[in-house]
């Protein structure tokens, strides 16, 4: 018997063992299975199918590659998706390769044989074979292009009309028409705008879309039907002569054919009807008024139809400018131009700096208006000193802006000459010229003439700016940090700094306790729970209705916590339950309760069968007590949904073309600075683009290039202005801050308290703001440590410590406000020479303003008096849009 016993244990054994070599090497034995498909053998030109290569049990891999295939457009989609599989005596893994297949023609294309190279072995999969046919559009989508013009010249602007007409699907049997917003919704990403991308662009930017305007045409049946017609406009400007096209526009869409119902789940959306909306259909059809009731009828597209036009533009030739009497001033400005200049001081010495703004309004394309070369006027260059670099100019709606710095040579000068501009008009075809007025200007004598400090140009000797500086004026200088801060511009430099995560710090522990709340309220409902169950059996075995009536009334004052007016009362009274219900804003809910009170009270001696009537309507209010919320719990959820769409609402911003640009002019701006050229230095800091890169690096070394600029007159408040500006970005910057209550002279204890670091000061404040609520939300668990104590050491250092934060802001932050940097200023009361004086402010220069509005050239101001007027925009700083 013992040796039968071994004998079996032995062939147990080499069984197991067979059994687990089988499972081991069974899944090695399983060849890479390399599998290809397609969604579609069949495509339309221009839309794209999906071809899938899918790699399986294999352990390495090189990614497929895809021979080039004339006619069709082959673009990756990314990364492989990996998925894995393990059973019993088997797995398996898969990587998944995407591609989007366009074809660019009708005709069938073959996608010859994929090699994939997997565990070391070539594999080929199979061939593709793909059938495009042409898209007929037919009277379903048409699109036009309309100008009125016929010859133009280079650079002369070109205005396009785009204009779509999609036929409003309609249903007649099914009474459905959808609406112009719902049939540009089916526009397809296939869509190329060509010269209308920039408008397009600009739409989706500000959440818009095209209005479809309602129209009668004839369909290909000769026979009156709706479009919807889309117009979009565009402006081009021609770059070479020849027939002007439009950069390849071609306008995609997925048309509906049919729609067909289907069933949807209580209570829920189908996602064609998420779309279309709630009053899409005509009244009284599909929706209705059943929106959140049982299984109801909603609209899907079941059929679909894609569709592609690419609309032509009548011949329009655009010819060359004549080169015959060009004059040599002439930079490629195309169109009919005006020009402005402005002087931001007329009463210095000779051999200082004179900061000219120069205007440029016209018709043409105003990225591409180049400055008028100084260098080459006569007239300017025979009084003052000027650059001989191209100056860089900021866009402004019409107009562009160039600021450059001049110095008159000697106490002759008694003004700035006309600035020329010249410019080829289309309308006359001739080369014209615009001037600009002369500005009177009062130079005195100086012991050393300072011509060397020119912005954009070499940097002065060491013998020149010693001799410079000891003829330059001196002032009062209070202790200012100047040294030059290291400044970095980048795609995504915006300044990242502590105040962007406020807002949420502040929200995120009150929505923390309200979630402790919510968890603690969990009980409450198994509570309810239980008393629901009781209460419906309570109904089911009544024999009276007024038993059912007594059942629902202490369930009902249970589940609402009614309150009583006679402790000594079990429950309250019906009328009491109704109008807490009402009051808690459960209308249709009292309602029902009151209708079946009263019906109960009438059934008190009726048949089985009404008494059964009565108990299912009982029963049905008691299971529906659970969907009904009181009003509060939806602010509560609306709170909720706010807080996370402020947090999810993080500003993006986008890579800018001329990032390049930018950091070159820094680094200039800093050599400048470094070898004592200050106004030159900001000058070039002026350039950047401070809407685009708003670091408040730059704007720390803007203003100490004006302090040390040797202005005595504008230094102080053009530094004022550019520190209000680096704290209008950065709240947190300490230099800024510091710097500028030096300049405005502070009391002592005022400036100890706001130059405390802003940065500590959040921390502190935040983390005791979160401590407090952390507080709190553990007293809901717990009440077995001093809560009271902790929460109100809390509550004092938060608020001392928001209070430091709120005074520091205060001290600095100027919203929609400008600086005055000039000493005397004349409010008009309109936006011209031309208009009254309003009021005379001397001593203005530093000067904080409110400005309502601006207009080229000039800007609305509310001095501290509460008086409104408009000054020259060259003798204000704005501070903040």
């Amino acid at each position: 018997m013992s040796q039968d016993k071994l004998m079996m244990n032995r062939l147990f054994a080499i069984c197991s063992m067979v059994v687990a070599v089988t499972l081991l090497c069974v899944p090695a034995s399983i060849a890479a299975d390399i599998q290809v498909a397609v969604s579609s053998d069949e495509a339309y030109v221009g839309f794209p199918i999906t071809l899938q290569v899918r790699i399986d049990n294999a352990s390495k891999h090189d990614p497929p590659v895809i021979d080039p295939v004339d006619g069709l457009e082959i673009q990756s989609m990314g990364a492989p998706s990996f998925s894995s599989f393990i059973g019993p005596g088997s797995s398996r893994t898969s990587s998944t390769y995407q591609w989007l297949v366009t074809p660019l023609r009708e005709g069938t294309f073959t996608i010859p044989p994929i090699r994939v190279k997997a565990d070391g072995i070539s594999s080929i999969t199979k061939v593709v074979r793909i059938t495009a046919t042409k898209s007929d559009a037919g009277d379903l989508l048409i699109a036009e292009v309309e100008s009125r013009q016929d010859k133009v010249y280079v650079g002369e602007p070109i205005e396009l009309s785009l204009k779509i007409y999609v036929k409003a699907y309609v249903n007649k049997e099914e009474n459905i028409k959808l609406s112009d917003s719902t049939m540009w919704s089916f526009l397809s990403e296939q869509t190329q705008w060509g010269v209308f991308a920039e408008a397009i662009e600009q739409m989706t930017q500000n959440r818009m879309q095209p209005r479809g305007i309602e129209v009668i045409r004839e369909d290909a049946d000769g026979e009156d039907a709706t479009y919807y017609r889309y117009q979009i406009d565009a402006t081009l400007f021609p770059s070479r002569p020849g027939s002007v096209d439009l950069d390849g526009v071609k306008i995609c869409f997925t048309y509906p054919m049919e729609i067909g119902q289907s069933k949807s789940r209580r209570g829920g959306r189908s996602s064609f009807e998420s779309m279309l909306g709630d009053d899409l259909l005509f009244p009284g059809s599909l929706f209705g008024d059943s929106f959140f009731g049982g299984p109801r009828t909603t609209r899907q597209i079941t059929k679909s139809m894609p569709l592609m036009v690419e609309p032509e533009l009548d011949s329009i030739v655009a010819k060359q400018i004549p080169s015959k009497g060009q004059p040599k001033e002439f930079a490629g400005a195309v169109g009919r131009y005006v020009i402005e200049t402005n002087a931001s001081n007329t009463k210095v010495q000779a051999g200082d700096p004179v900061e000219l703004t120069i205007r440029v309004r016209g018709t043409g394309q105003m990225e591409t208006v180049a400055a008028p070369p100084l260098s080459l006027i006569d007239d300017l260059t025979d009084k003052f000193k000027v650059t001989d670099q191209p100056l860089a100019g900021q866009v402004d709606r019409n107009q562009k802006i160039f600021t450059t710095t001049i110095r008159p040579i000697d106490e002759t000068v008694t003004e700035i000459p006309a600035i020329p501009f010249t410019y080829f008009d289309p309308d006359s075809g001739e080369y014209e010229t615009s001037y600009s007025d002369p500005i009177a200007i009062t130079v005195t004598p100086a012991e050393v003439l300072k011509l060397d400090r020119i912005a954009r140009t070499a940097p002065a000797t060491a013998e020149a700016k010693d001799s410079e500086s000891k003829t330059r004026v001196q002032i009062d200088q209070p202790a200012l940090n100047l040294a030059w801060r290291d400044t970095t511009l980048s795609k995504d430099s915006t300044g990242v700094s502590l105040i962007n995560v406020i807002v949420p710090a502040i929200a995120f522990p009150p929505v923390v306790f309200l979630i402790g709340l919510l968890m603690r309220g969990f009980v409450g409902i198994n509570r309810r729970s239980a008393s629901e169950a009781k209460t419906l059996e309570k109904i089911k075995s009544a024999d009276r209705s007024s038993e059912m009536s007594d059942a629902m009334n202490h369930y009902l004052a249970r589940r609402w916590k009614v309150p009583t007016l006679d402790t000594a009362d079990a429950d309250p009274s019906t009328d009491r339950i109704l109008g807490h219900l009402r009051s808690i804003g459960l209308h249709r809910y009292a309602v029902r309760v009151e209708q079946w009170m009263d019906q109960a009270n009438r059934s008190r001696l009726t048949s089985e069968s009404e008494l059964e009537s009565l108990r299912q309507s009982a029963m049905e209010l008691v299971r529906d007590a659970k969907s009904q919320r009181k009003i509060p719990s939806s602010i509560s959820a609306t709170a909720l949904f706010c807080f996370v769409a402020i947090v999810a609402g993080s500003p993006n911003v986008h890579a800018s073309d001329s990032l390049t640009d930018s950091r070159a002019i820094v680094e200039q701006a800093e050599s400048a600075y470094r070898d004592g050229d200050f106004v030159g230095s900001a000058n070039l800091l002026k350039s950047i683009d401070s809407d685009q890169f708003k670091s408040s690096d730059v704007l720390v070394n803007l203003g100490n290039a004006w302090w040390q600029s040797g202005d005595t007159t504008m230094s102080k408040a053009r530094s004022k202005a550019s520190y209000l500006r680096a704290l209008n970005v950065d709240p947190t910057d300490d230099i800024a801050r510091a710097n500028l209550l030096a300049i405005d002279g502070s009391n002592w204890l005022f400036q100890k308290v706001t130059s405390l670091p802003m940065r500590s000061v959040l921390i502190v404040a935040i983390a005791a703001w979160s401590a407090l609520w952390l507080t709190l939300a553990i007293r809901l668990w717990t009440s077995a440590f001093p809560w009271r104590s902790i929460a109100a050491c809390c509550l004092l250092v938060a608020l001392f410590a928001g209070c430091v934060a709120a005074l520091q802001f205060s001290a600095v932050w100027f919203p929609h406000h400008a600086v005055i940097v000039a000493d005397e200023v004349q409010l008009r009361s309109g936006d011209g020479e031309s208009f009254d004086i309003v009021q005379t402010i001397a001593s203005a220069s530093g000067q904080v303003v409110r400005w309502n509005a601006t207009r080229p050239g000039w800007v609305e101001v509310t001095a501290k008096d509460g008086i409104q007027g408009w000054l020259p925009a060259n003798k204000v700083e704005i501070i903040s849009r």
